[in-house]
């Protein structure tokens, strides 16, 4: 993914289906892409709502993996 997928993106996705904007987690020295959320200012249907999107994000990446044979 990190090949084709500018890690950020997913990031803009989320924000763009769900209203919840997650940060990068290079904030906290992460070496790898990674997001996060404040677990202090968003209502629990907002984390649902991230979540729900994410795992649609997960799952057409992996189809998209799957149809690349693996690579």
């Amino acid at each position: 993914m990190l090949k084709t997928q500018n890690p950020t993106e997913v990031l803009f996705r989320v924000a763009d289906e769900t209203g919840g904007i997650l940060l990068p987690g290079s904030g906290f020295g992460v070496l790898h892409p990674s997001g996060r959320a404040s677990l202090a200012n968003l209502q629990e249907y907002q984390y649902a709502a991230i979540g729900k999107s994410l795992r649609k994000l997960a799952e057409e990446y992996y189809e998209d993996f799957k149809k690349s044979g693996g690579k």
